[in-house]
């Protein structure tokens, strides 16, 4: 950029600054941040806070406490298929090889506990 753009800034080309002298410390040479760049640097500073506040994650949604097993009703009179489905649905580890014996007793054991 033309020197005559970095005067109307107020700020020193770099063409006119030693390069021993950093930029930053001709900026402290002049004097204090004048109005312009105080303006820029505070309103930066309220947009990042605005934006740290809006990428906040949301609070998890805490779980139930307990967690319960559905309530299905059956009835030992039942076909094992019939029971077997019940069983499923309620998570239980058996299969069609199971007996009507041993689905029952499944079940059973879930309504105990």
């Amino acid at each position: 950029m033309p020197a005559s753009l970095y005067r109307l800034a107020g700020r020193p080309h770099p063409a006119e600054v030693s390069t021993a002298q950093p930029v930053q410390e001709a900026r402290a040479a002049e004097g204090s941040i004048n109005a312009v760049e105080a303006e820029v640097i505070e309103s930066f500073e309220e947009n990042n806070a605005i934006v740290s506040q809006e990428t906040q994650a949301p609070e998890p949604v805490p779980e139930p406490a307990v967690k319960t097993t559905p309530q299905v009703t059956w009835d030992a009179s039942w076909t094992k298929t019939q029971l077997l489905v019940v069983a499923n649905e309620l998570g239980l580890n058996v299969t069609s090889t199971n007996t009507k014996t041993e689905i029952l007793a499944a079940l059973e054991s879930v309504k105990t506990v």
